[in-house]
């Protein structure tokens, strides 16, 4: 584990190298597992920022909800697949 300078001369570790402690970056790295929040910022902004922060744009918390997994579907290419799942759970 990597410590501040501060932190090497007495072992005392401040609140962030005793944070890091409790944190496994490394073993998730390891098995290629993302530990930024990098890929969560980069689909909020494809996926909510670009169509709901649209100059005039107005969205009530319902509306949005309503709005994001037919966007999410759109962008993922399962649109049909969306809507069809949505048909056989209503038959």
């Amino acid at each position: 584990m990597r410590y501040h300078q501060h932190c090497l001369p007495c072992r005392q570790r401040c609140s962030t190298c005793r944070r890091l402690a409790h944190l496994r970056y490394p073993h998730f790295r390891a098995q290629g597992l993302h530990v930024g929040s990098g890929l969560a910022e980069a689909a909020y902004k494809t996926v909510v920022s670009t169509r709901a922060k649209r100059a005039g744009m107005r969205w009530t918390p319902e509306g949005l909800d309503a709005l994001l997994p037919l966007r999410t579907a759109a962008l993922n290419r399962t649109y049909d697949a969306f809507w069809q799942d949505r048909s056989v759970a209503l038959s």
